[in-house]
């Protein structure tokens, strides 16, 4: 399993995305990367929650089958 790392700015607009661990395939690492970036923008951080953006980490799982 690989982990997306990037920012989530006020606006919601997701900034830096980078592989926080790789999966040790350079093209799902690839892909998870773009998956993140054809999200933004993403609901932006609750008011709550201080700062001009927030880091988040999350997995990225791909199922491949024939």
């Amino acid at each position: 399993m690989r982990y997306v790392r990037f920012d989530v700015d006020r606006a919601g607009d997701v900034l830096a995305p980078s592989i926080a661990r790789s999966s040790g395939s350079s093209v799902l690492d690839g892909e998870a990367l773009s998956t993140v970036r054809r999200a933004s923008p993403v609901p932006p951080p609750p008011d709550a929650i201080a700062g001009r953006a927030i880091e988040v980490v999350v997995p990225v799982t791909f199922v491949i089958s024939r």
